[in-house]
């Protein structure tokens, strides 16, 4: 019997910002929803805005594209503004801790090359 994944969070990208893979060559990638404030645009994966269903824990999967990452971190601001602005940023780094309150840690595999309709979502097993 197949067991049901909980999706907590799915959308997919409409837009990336110019500098988006000089994040990702860094291991971190910056999301928002099209509420992005024009600043922060050129740094941002844009994705649709849509539903907030759960809470984000550690021990949830994230998935980009077909890559899946186990989330090791969740901070203290992460489901407030994933909520509000579709905003966190992802660090690749296998850490379970940050510095950032607005930051989700995930384990330390290959960073996937994005796409405009490329497929963003958290889920639960």
């Amino acid at each position: 019997m197949e067991q049901t994944k909980t999706t907590i969070y799915e959308s997919s990208f409409i837009e990336l910002g110019e500098q988006t893979e000089i994040f990702l060559e860094e291991n971190m990638l910056v999301i928002f929803n099209e509420t992005v404030p024009a600043d922060l645009k050129n740094i941002s994966a844009v994705h649709k805005q849509t539903e907030f269903k759960h809470e984000v824990a550690v021990g949830d999967t994230l998935r980009i594209q077909e890559n899946d990452y186990k989330i090791l971190f969740v901070g203290d601001k992460a489901n407030e503004t994933l909520r509000d602005l579709g905003h966190c940023t992802i660090e690749f780094s296998g850490q379970s801790v940050s510095d950032l309150p607005g930051t989700i840690c995930v384990e330390k595999k290959p960073v996937p090359k994005l796409e405009v309709g490329g497929k963003l979502a958290i889920y639960r097993d």
